[in-house]
This record gives C-alpha cells, sequence and structure tokens, in this order.
C-alpha cells in the first residue's frame, strides 16, 4: 500500500504470463528461417562449384584464347617456313640438331605429293583465325571449334613424333617445336571444352 501512494505499481501477471509464451512461438520460427537460410546458402555454394558463372568462364576463355590466338601464329610460321623450304628445294637450317634434311627429305615428308607441312599451316592458320573470331564476334562457338579441332592434330602429331624417334632415328627441330605447340593447344583445348562442358548457359 505504501508503494501505491508513492506511485510505484507492480508489474502486472498478465504481461509476464505473455512474454515468454510470445517467446515460446517465436523461437522455433526463428531457428526454423536460420536452417532454411543456412539450406539456401548451402545450395548456392554446392552450384557455384558445378556451374562455372559467365563472367568467370568469359576471363578463362580470353586467357585461354590468348594462348591459342599466340601459339597458333608461331606454329604457322614454322610450318610455313618448312613448306617454302620444301618447295625451294633446301633444307630448312637446324644449327642446335642435327637431323632437319633426313627427316624434311624423307618420303614421310610427303603425302600425296603434297608436303605435310601444308596441312600443318593450314591447320595452325584455323586455330588463329577462330580464335581471333572469338575475341571479334565474342561468341563462344568458334573457341568451340578450334578446341575440338586440336585433337585429331595432336594425334597426327603423335604419329609423325613416333616416325622421327623410332622409324627415321632422327630430329627436325622445327617439327619439335611444331609437336610442343599441339602439345600445348591439346592441354588447353580440352580445357576450354571442360569449361565449356560446366557452363550452364551460353555467351552472348
Amino acid at each position: 500500500m505504501e508503494n501505491e501512494k508513492n506511485g510505484y505499481h507492480p508489474p502486472s501477471q498478465k504481461t509476464s504470463d505473455v512474454s515468454p509464451r510470445m517467446n515460446a512461438v517465436d523461437g522455433p520460427s526463428e531457428a526454423r528461417r536460420v536452417k532454411e537460410g543456412a539450406s539456401a546458402d548451402f545450395a548456392e555454394e554446392m552450384k557455384e562449384t558445378t556451374v562455372v558463372r559467365p563472367w568467370r568462364l568469359h576471363k578463362t576463355l580470353r586467357n585461354f584464347a590468348l594462348v591459342f590466338l599466340v601459339l597458333s601464329f608461331i606454329g604457322f610460321l614454322d610450318a610455313a617456313y618448312l613448306m617454302i623450304q620444301h618447295y625451294r628445294g633446301l633444307p630448312p637450317d637446324c644449327s642446335l640438331i642435327k637431323g632437319c634434311e633426313v627427316v624434311t627429305s624423307s618420303k614421310y615428308s610427303e603425302f600425296a605429293g603434297i608436303p605435310i607441312a601444308l596441312p600443318g599451316a593450314i591447320f595452325y592458320l584455323s586455330i588463329f583465325v577462330l580464335s581471333f573470331l572469338y575475341f571479334d564476334l565474342d561468341k563462344l562457338k568458334p573457341l568451340t571449334y578450334a578446341s575440338w579441332l586440336v585433337i585429331p592434330g595432336f594425334g597426327i602429331t603423335l604419329f609423325l613424333v613416333y616416325l622421327q624417334l623410332f622409324v627415321l632415328g632422327a630430329i627436325c627441330l622445327y617439327c619439335m617445336v611444331s609437336a610442343g605447340i599441339t602439345s600445348t593447344l591439346f592441354v588447353v583445348g580440352l580445357s576450354i571444352i571442360r569449361q565449356c562442358k560446366n557452363y550452364d548457359g551460353s555467351l552472348s
């Protein structure tokens, strides 16, 4: 009574009964919302690991395409030089490794009267043009075509290296440079194909 005279009113029992009841209702709801949010975050993280985002794919492919562009240009120069020397009837200048003349003058240096350096030059030029079209058109298909084109080129390269090492017993420096370039293009091409398979969509 003395407290009531001084203006002090103790909290009612009704108020204290409502708060725990509200907390009991809100508690499971809040826990459910947290759980659903965590599940959504986990699903998004899993999707991120399996699907390549457009901006990330675009950046990666531009680096791969640049490798294609540079190496195919070097390969074209290498094959064009061998082709020119063949039609001139002169062996390529090999100062580091002796064997270029043996390889380039053998019966395996031609197919149906055509020097194998000619289709090699066309091969590298095709890779170069397709890579350039990727940059120019900003389309995925030219680079994909170039990646698939490298696969048979790599198989032919392995056969030519086999001929040098185990049939002719001689090594052509320019041929081995071409083999190294094609092998690198093969590895990069497989990476491009794998990246494109992981991408859920298309570049514009």
